[in-house]
């Protein structure tokens, strides 16, 4: 079945699949019983496909030989550490309700040559020691690690033969190249399907972490509102270039020209100087401009390409084409020949103040939206900078029934330990399993996820020891609602020295609060390795790939009801501030040998998690640093705009006694009824755009956003002060009076 899957994937899937592998045994138990002959019941294998026929995975091409593998040898590849004692050892393999499993190993004496497999004899063969690594090592892509493993050709074996898994839930796993496409993972689905006649499922996949997605959108809302700001920059300018030629268009009108072919020969003239212009701009900015940008932001080159040039271009013409079409048929509009003066003065100032009021909005707008961006990168890291600037280690645990709280505090008991455990304990109420993960009081203080209604564990202060009830915060679709006992009836409880429960009980649960869809939750789902960033510590709930209800709660009140700790799955944080150098060093070792679990030092972690940062605000900085010049430039336009068409009224008013100092302020409060307006429809805009099209968005308005458009909004009130006082006082009001 396996082989039939792998060969009849499509070509694209199969040249994306670097491997598929998984560790299997032949018969129940694993390796041998004590007493037993020398024999190897469980071994790894990682196979991939090549021009239509299987083939070994290049990184184990270290163990076996592609000979082997083809002519289906019987070889088993072993670890030197299999073969240097001669001793048996017996372990608890591991502890489930009622059961304590204990599985004998036994290690190959010298004088061995050959292993049972399936009663089958397979020429030993001992691996180069140069392969070994330290327990402590962190492997590369291409290492592959041999400690305790067995490697055969898995042609050796009969194609009639059953393979079970290691354990109940090992997965075999598929490595891929690139991220799998929809049609990659629609081909895999239905492949596995006819393969295995459904006896084995594909696990539903996000293609792009949510999160992701709504940083991608928000930085392509972005793009249009700077898009948008900037045409309506040109607009304002070009517009007051129009009204300049008022009495040419009103020849032309004279003389035949109808309003929609003076529309498009305005429309062409400024679209003819805009492309080329905004093409030249592109260029420039490419060749001159972002290789030294690119010395300081060293992400940044990569970031552009042709494709990116060709987006931004057609969404700035695209802008253009709607705001100038826009702008020039209101100022055509407004040229008839019987249209008064004054009317026509009035019509200038409201399009020029809906222009105005536009601009800032999107200055509003964009400003809230980098804000967001940039707060969005950090704020998952903000709950957990100071465990991860401190001495320690993250640690994944894969669920071994000896890897408990209890446990873990007894091999390292110097250390401060934050637990968590995922799917511990399941519930069956109404014929469906209700999913839990279970925090430690420490992280449900440390951390609280966004809530569409009620309150999270860390604000409700009961406890199961108190009040008999456990407070449980369940996902977006959970079939029950805030404030409702669920009563989960004869539970098993308080267990013995040898795994067996003495005695049954009714759990009840209370529902405290509610997650919001796609909302980022620690430990969550299952990793199968030790995180990489701060972002690994945390995974999206969405409901939509989750067939059970989830629950989240104290690991505390679980623990007064069984009576015993649930073993722990997930992150745990190993924290060793108190701990020397050895110590901590040790410490490494006992998460390695005595827990045998993956692990990465916090200072590891932290490196990368700002690296992760700083790259993604250098990304966003010149769009910021953008969005700071074009506010600039066009205060300071319109200003001087506003300022040249008031000259003649301001001029009356200095004839009659009023001050220079008395424009700048009448400015002073034109501006400020256009930061009011705009404030207004930026709130609009928001609220809206959250209920609507921004909803799966990053975008939020807190106190840094407020801070930063209070500082913009400073910034354009000094410029409409200056710049009427700078023109006013180099202009005499006579002059002014005479000219008009």
């Amino acid at each position: 079945m396996l082989k039939e899957f792998l060969l009849s994937l499509s070509p694209e899937t199969q040249e994306n699949l670097v491997c598929a592998g998984c560790t299997i045994m032949l018969e129940n138990n694993l390796y041998c019983f004590e007493g037993a002959d020398t024999g190897l019941c469980g071994f790894d294998f990682e196979i991939r496909t090549v021009d239509g026929e299987l083939a070994l995975s290049e990184k184990w091409s270290s163990v076996l030989t592609e000979e082997e593998f083809r002519e289906g040898k019987k070889v088993a590849a072993l670890s030197r550490k299999r073969f240097d004692e001669n001793e048996t050892t017996a372990e608890v393999l591991y502890l489930t309700d009622g059961n304590i499993i204990t599985s004998y190993t036994r290690t190959l004496s010298d004088g061995e040559k050959y292993i049972t497999i399936n009663g089958e004899k397979y020429e030993i063969r001992i691996l180069d020691s140069s392969l070994d690594k330290p327990r402590n090592y962190t492997y590369k892509d291409d290492e592959i690690d041999i400690t305790d493993r067995a490697f055969i050709p898995l042609t050796s074996l009969p194609d009639d033969l059953e393979l079970n898994m290691l354990l109940e839930d090992t997965p075999i796993l598929l490595n891929l190249n690139k991220a799998v496409t929809r049609s990659q993972y629609n081909d895999i689905q239905s492949c596995l399907a006819d393969a295995t006649q459904n006896r084995a499922a594909l696990p539903p996949v996000e293609f792009t972490e949510v999160g992701e997605i709504y940083y991608y959108r928000t930085v392509l809302l972005i793009s249009v509102v700077i898009a948008v700001l900037t045409a309506i920059n040109m607009a304002i300018l070009y517009r007051y270039i129009l009204q300049r030629r008022s009495s040419d268009l009103a020849v032309m009108r004279i003389c035949g020209c109808s309003k929609v072919r003076a529309i498009v020969m305005y429309l062409t003239e400024c679209m003819l100087v805009n492309i080329p212009l905004f093409a030249l701009t592109e260029i420039f900015y490419h060749k001159l401009i972002m290789p030294r940008l690119a010395k300081v932001f060293e992400n940044m080159a990569g970031a552009y390409s042709f494709k990116i040039y060709a987006a931004v271009f057609l969404i700035y013409l695209a802008a253009s084409l709607v705001v100038m079409l826009v702008m020039i048929t209101a100022v055509i509009s407004n040229h008839s020949l019987a249209e008064l003066k004054s009317k026509h003065r009035n019509s200038r100032f409201i399009i020029m103040k809906v222009f105005e009021v536009c601009q800032l909005s999107s200055v509003f707008v964009l400003i809230v939206m980098i804000c967001s961006t940039i707060l969005s990168r950090y704020a998952l890291y903000a709950p957990f900078k100071d465990v991860l600037e401190s001495k320690g280690y993250m640690v994944y645990s894969y669920g071994s029934g000896l890897v408990t709280p209890e446990f873990m505090k007894k091999v390292i008991p110097n250390a401060k330990i934050y637990n968590t455990c995922i799917g511990g304990f399941y519930i069956e109420s109404d014929n469906k399993q209700i999913d839990t993960i279970t925090y430690c009081e420490e992280l449900i203080d440390r951390y609280s996820p966004e809530l569409s209604e009620g309150i999270w564990l860390s604000e409700n202060k009961d406890s199961y020891a108190d009040t008999g009830l456990m407070p449980v915060v369940v996902d977006a679709k959970c079939r029950y609602n805030i404030g409702e006992i669920v009563i989960i009836p004869d539970y098993e409880k308080n267990w013995d020295e040898n795994g067996q429960p003495t005695e049954t009980g009714d759990i009840k649960l209370k529902i405290i609060g509610r997650l919001k869809d796609n909302v980022p939750v620690v430990s969550y789902p299952d990793y199968v390795n030790a995180p990489v960033d701060y972002r690994n510590i945390y995974g999206v709930l969405h409901s939509e790939f989750e067939d059970n209800d989830f629950m989240l709660m104290r690991t505390e009140d679980m623990h007064s009801f069984t009576g015993r700790y649930t073993p722990l799955i997930g992150n745990q944080f190993v924290i060793c501030d108190e701990m020397s150098d050895a110590e901590y060093e040790q410490v490494g070792r006992i998460i390695s040998d005595e827990l045998g679990c993956t692990y990465t030092p916090f200072n590891r972690l932290n490196f990368a998690s700002l690296e992760y940062i700083y790259s993604q605000m250098n990304t966003l900085f010149p769009i910021a640093l953008c969005i700071f010049i074009l506010t600039v430039i066009s205060s300071v336009s319109i200003s001087a705009i506003h300022t040249k068409r008031q000259l003649h009224n301001y001029a009356i008013f200095y004839i009659c006694g009023a001050k220079w100092r008395s424009c700048a302020l009448l400015s002073l409060k034109a501006s400020l009824m256009t930061c009011g307006a705009s404030t207004v429809i930026m709130a609009v805009f928001l609220i809206v755009g959250r209920l609507t099209f921004m909803k799966e968005t990053i975008i939020t308005f807190g106190v840094t956003a407020f801070l930063v458009c209070l500082g913009v909004t400073i910034l354009y009130l000094a410029l409409s002060m200056i710049m009427p006082l700078v023109i006013i006082r180099s202009t005499q009001p006579r002059e002014i009076l005479k000219e008009e």
